[in-house]
């Protein structure tokens, strides 16, 4: 292997000479492109619900069905999902006394039409106290 200097053409210009005018190379030729839609994912929010039960004898998560059934029938008369929405019920711990009992909790999704024509996904929570 051998070392050889670099090659470098430098032009200087002395006081009032303009520089030569170059011609601009072509703009390279680029092919066609096409684009593909990608759809927005609908927006996502969450609203709860907490129902407060009184004094008496309540069957435990009848008021939670009860509830999450009527807010379904709603969602049915609106008729704004392709699919009736589907309720499950889940056990969830706020706290980290071991004392505190699991919150029973309702929850569902819906798609609703927002105002400006794009979609919206509300899940909703249902929880249940005694």
């Amino acid at each position: 292997m051998s070392w050889r200097n670099a090659f470098f053409q430098i032009t200087t210009l002395f006081p009032g000479a303009e520089p030569a005018r170059e011609t601009a190379p072509p703009p390279p030729i680029i092919a066609e492109r096409r684009f593909t839609a990608i759809p927005i994912p609908p927006r996502r929010r969450c609203v709860a619900f907490v129902v407060v039960h009184g004094m008496g004898q309540q069957v435990p998560y009848e008021t939670l069905s009860m509830l999450a059934e009527c807010m379904v029938r709603g969602e049915k008369r609106l008729g704004t999902y392709d699919e009736p929405p589907v309720v499950s019920v889940v056990r969830v711990k706020i706290t980290d006394r071991p004392e505190d009992p699991p919150l029973a909790r309702a929850q569902f999704a819906v798609k609703r039409k927002r105002e400006d024509g794009g979609d919206e996904i509300v899940d909703v929570h249902v929880y249940e106290a005694y």
